[in-house]
Order: C-alpha cells, then sequence, then structure tokens
C-alpha cells in the first residue's frame, strides 16, 4: 500500500503521543498542510493547535519548560519565519523539542513558496540543533521514535513531500546519535546520499554497476551532527565522493562535507549534486528534478564525466 511521509509522520505520533505519557503535538494550524485533524483524536493534553508557525515554536518551548516531550509539525514553507524562535526560544535553552519539518525538498505543487529547497541550510547553521532525514518509510518512524526518546536537545525531522519510499526495506540499522547507514561498501566512488536523495543514489548506483563500475552508497541520515569518521575513512577509500542532496547549495550538505574534510587537512575529490541557486518553478517535482540535473541520469553523467581518466 502506497504511504505518505505525512501519514506515517501521523501514524507514529498518534501511536507514540496517545495516553499519559509526556509526549504532546503542536501544530501551526494550517490543515491542509500538517494534516493537523489527524492528531485532534489525542484530545486538548497531547495536541495543541496554534495559529502561526512562530507561535507553535514558541509553545513548544513553553511546554518542554514544563518537562513535557513537544512535536512540533511545521509545513516547508514556514520554515524561514520559524528560525528566530527556533534558534532564541528552543535551541539557546537547548530545550528537547522535537520538529518535524514536512515537504522538505521539492514537492508536487502548484505554488513555488511550498518548494523546500533552504531547509537544510536553515537548519544546519542552528548551534544545538541535531538534523535529521529519513531515506524511507521504515527509517522515518524509527527516527521519530528515537527522537522523542533518545535525544537530548532539540531535534529536527526532515520528511519529503509525497509517497514514501518503501525500498531498501533489508538496510534498517538502529539510529544511533550522529551515525551514518553504510548500505554498499565497495571502492572507486562514494555516494553520500542525504535524506530522499538516497532512492535516487541506489538508482545511479544500479546504472554504475550495469556499466561495471564499484560504487558504494551511505545513507547520511544525521545532517548535523555528521559522521565524521566515517566520511574521513570514505575520503581515504574512494577516488570520488559524490554528494548528494535535494538543497541548493550555499550552506547545504555538500558544503559541510567540504569543509569537514577541509578541517581534517584531507586533500579528496568532491562531486557536489545540488539544486541550482534560483527559486525552483512548481510543478511535477521529478520533472522539476530532471530540469534541476539531480535525477539519475544527469547524476550519472556528471560522474562519468568526473570520473574520465581516473578509471580504465
Amino acid at each position: 500500500m502506497m504511504m505518505s511521509w505525512s501519514s506515517i509522520v501521523a501514524e507514529v505520533l498518534c501511536r507514540e503521543c496517545a495516553g499519559d505519557g509526556p509526549f504532546a503535538v503542536v501544530t501551526a494550524g494550517v490543515q491542509e498542510e500538517t494534516g493537523s485533524d489527524s492528531f485532534i483524536t489525542l484530545g486538548p493534553e497531547h495536541f495543541h493547535a496554534a495559529r502561526t508557525p512562530s507561535e507553535a515554536v514558541t509553545f513548544s518551548a513553553a511546554l518542554a519548560g514544563e518537562g513535557r516531550i513537544p512535536v512540533c509539525v511545521l509545513p516547508s514553507s514556514s520554515v524561514l519565519c520559524s528560525l528566530d524562535p527556533m534558534a532564541r526560544t528552543v535551541c539557546m535553552q537547548n530545550l528537547h523539542v522535537v520538529f518535524v519539518i514536512e515537504g522538505a525538498g521539492l514537492a508536487d505543487t502548484d505554488e513555488r513558496n511550498s518548494q523546500g529547497i533552504l531547509d537544510l541550510s536553515c537548519l544546519t547553521m542552528i548551534p544545538n540543533l541535531t538534523v535529521m532525514a529519513p531515506k524511507h518509510r521504515f527509517e522515518l518512524a524509527d527516527m521519530l521514535r528515537w527522537a522523542l526518546r533518545s535525544a537530548k536537545g532539540p531535534t529536527a525531522v526532515c520528511c519529503p513531500a509525497g509517497r514514501a519510499y518503501d525500498g531498501l526495506e533489508e538496510f534498517r540499522a538502529p539510529v544511533e546519535y550522529g551515525r551514518w547507514e553504510i548500505l554498499y561498501d565497495e571502492s572507486d566512488i562514494c555516494l553520500l546520499a542525504a535524506g530522499n536523495m538516497v532512492e535516487t543514489a541506489q538508482k545511479v548506483r544500479d546504472l554504475m554497476k550495469w556499466d561495471g563500475a564499484n560504487c558504494s552508497l551511505i545513507n547520511c541520515r544525521f545532517l548535523k551532527p555528521m559522521d565524521e569518521e566515517t566520511l574521513r575513512i570514505a575520503a581515504s577509500e574512494h577516488i570520488l565522493l559524490v554528494t548528494m542532496e535535494e538543497n541548493v547549495a550555499a550552506g547545504g550538505f555538500g558544503e559541510h562535507v567540504v569543509s569537514c574534510l577541509s578541517q581534517s587537512g584531507i586533500h579528496a575529490e568532491v562531486e557536489q549534486i545540488t539544486l541550482p541557486d534560483t527559486y525552483m518553478d512548481a510543478g511535477p517535482a521529478q520533472l522539476l528534478r530532471q530540469q534541476a540535473g539531480i535525477d539519475a541520469q544527469s547524476i550519472l553523467r556528471r560522474i562519468q564525466t568526473r570520473m574520465i581518466g581516473h578509471i580504465r
């Protein structure tokens, strides 16, 4: 059965936040964007609908200050206007608030301002905030449970729009703070994919294996903190690292990877697959990915061009 990312969020949170526990769900009251009607059955003790995203964040901070563990569900389109209370009210106090960012990345939409092309850049710049992105629907459920039960401070889970990916089901390593998941460990080329770009990376790897190339694939599920140890090992064992994200380059995952390697004194060839530095048009997400050059075929061509002269 096809499930949306948002329906999985609602299913997990309704199960975890029911009963007499400390958990609560807070939304901005934007029913069509956050599916707030899914949480009404939790009752007034466990569900609160604020009028605006800023109020939702501020109220979540108040609940955390009282010893509750709130889940603040925000649409990606509200991230920018929520940054100030997230940084100053929640993260500065290192409060245990779980932010679920719905619609991160590209989406099938007729509104340009609904494209979550800045989410990773905005969120990873906030001190104390742990930032995660799931590769498939099973990992999303695991991340939400980890964020509620094991996280020690503010945590953001970037949830894509549309259909939830259900491939790679056999890869479901337990969520460990700041640790990436190695899906395939080979040589020559290493794909470092963030969030829903793991699905695309799997397609790229399949195409490369068809051509007889060696290709590793790492699920970089923690964007902050990054798994620096795994990154350094990958850089030492591969000719080319390919970072893959559905976000603009400035302040994104690829830039953080390059910065981390530079600070460690490691010289590595890095190809950054990102969205262009422009506002994306409305339209079908898959078409937008092709136009932006972050679909599997476009990425394969960039890797082949970069590897000319390295592999014979």
